[in-house]
């Protein structure tokens, strides 16, 4: 079974510097596989993240040269969360003019901006990164405080760096090797019950074994009603207003003492 735990970080001045370039590095790398899609899409070419990647690797010396430096696993993951994004999009695409559409509308993958994204996958793989107490050691950088030690133990599968409200976060995935517990059956309450009868009513069919008011109602011939079956009061026959007197006597009797 997976769990997840976020940890807040306590870099360096040094560490937070690079935390910075290597959140920008996999930003430039999807914008850029984004803008090949869209390329390849004008010509009727549709290219996948398995095409992306070899042609990032030839280029990313020439157009990226600074990030020799960092993490090349964080380009290599953005550009695959690229091919996931879009052949999400494509499905959906797909069903649409099938007329097959089911759940909420799928849009076209837009680009990153700095502002709103501010995060990296921090591993190479399974079992990279490691945790000491309340220290965890990243590839490429090395260890890096955390303000508490992790909760779960098990494998580390992934781990993604990310900044909010100006901190950093360390967020792991961990898997400890139980099973998930099983889903216990509960009995159906509420109108879950008779829902699919209520639906069949609504179409002209009769409910089945759906019971509506007290048998005090129905024997008096008070249940439920359809609103369009129930009596409406005739607007030419409305109730005689109250009189000032008989509404508020006070008033009455200051009245009749001014005249």
């Amino acid at each position: 079974m997976k769990k997840a735990h976020r940890i807040a970080l306590k870099p360096t001045p040094e560490q937070e510097v690079w935390f910075g370039q290597q959140a920008g590095y996999p930003r430039f790398a999807y914008n850029w596989a984004l803008g090949e899609f869209k390329a390849g899409l004008d010509v009727g070419d549709w290219l996948t993240e398995r095409t992306l990647r070899p042609r990032w690797n030839k280029i990313k010396s020439m157009i990226a040269p600074w990030g020799a430096e960092l993490s090349q696993d964080a380009a290599k993951y953005a550009i695959i969360e690229l091919g996931q994004v879009t052949a999400g999009w494509g499905e959906y695409r797909r069903k649409v003019k099938s007329g097959q559409r089911t759940g909420r509308r799928v849009g076209f993958p837009r680009f990153k901006r700095r502002k709103h994204e501010q995060g990296f996958r921090a591993d190479n793989g399974p079992d990279t990164v490691r945790a000491d107490g309340k220290v965890v050691i990243l590839p490429k950088i090395g260890q890096v405080a955390m303000v508490e030690a992790l909760r779960f133990p098990g494998s580390i599968r992934e781990v993604t760096i990310n900044r909010t409200a100006g901190t950093w976060f360390a967020c792991f995935c961990i898997e400890d090797g139980r099973e998930p517990p099983p889903v216990k059956a509960a009995p159906t309450i509420g109108v879950d019950g008779h829902h699919g009868d209520l639906l069949g009513w609504a179409h002209g069919g009769e409910p089945q074994g759906v019971v509506f008011g007290t048998e005090t109602a129905a024997a008096s011939g008070q249940g439920h009603r359809p609103q369009s079956e129930r009596p409406r009061q005739d607007p030419a026959i409305q109730p005689a207003r109250k009189s000032v007197c008989e509404t508020s006597p006070a008033s009455c009797q200051d009245s009749q003492r001014s005249e």
